[in-house]
């Protein structure tokens, strides 16, 4: 599955970038806007997902969720409700106040600069062609490296 812009033309910012292994990564939301799929109509809020440290910084990954004030009628009640349930999540994650209500542009960028880890795998679009796809957010946690790294720096047997 690839993703497009408004324009039907692939997502240009990500164009270079590479896909990074599957694994857990802490992120940070660079970017958050509402769109609508040129193939499908459907609508969707569009995360660019920044990689926040290690090996992989800076690498963005797009990370959809088709939740819109219309899913009470959509078709597939499941799909949609894992979808507004997404949303949900990603407000939670990055402990940023939920909205009562489906949120607003205004609301979604509450969500700009939020933290946390997310996991990722990578798949084949239908050209074949490998893309990371965003599994599941997490609450941030710090990196298990880096803490141990802080350990070794405040840690009393340091001879000096």
């Amino acid at each position: 599955m690839t993703w497009e812009d408004s324009t039907g033309e692939p997502a240009k910012e990500f164009a270079g970038r590479g896909i990074v292994p599957d694994g857990t990564y802490p992120f940070f939301v660079e970017k958050v806007e509402l769109k609508q799929s040129v193939s499908s109509g459907k609508k969707y809020v569009n995360f660019w997902l920044s990689i926040d440290h290690g090996q992989f910084a800076g690498r963005k990954i797009f990370y959809p969720i088709y939740a819109s004030t219309d899913y009470a009628n959509h078709p597939n009640q499941e799909w949609a409700n894992q979808q507004v349930n997404a949303l949900k999540r990603m407000y939670l994650v990055t402990k940023t106040k939920v909205p009562s209500r489906m949120p607003t542009p205004s609301d979604l960028q509450t969500l700009n600069s939020a933290r946390g880890d997310m996991k990722v795998e990578i798949e084949e679009d239908q050209n074949g062609k490998p893309v990371n796809r965003v599994l599941d957010v997490f609450p941030y946690t710090p990196d298990p490296i880096d803490a141990e790294y802080q350990e070794e720096i405040y840690d009393d047997d340091v001879p000096f």
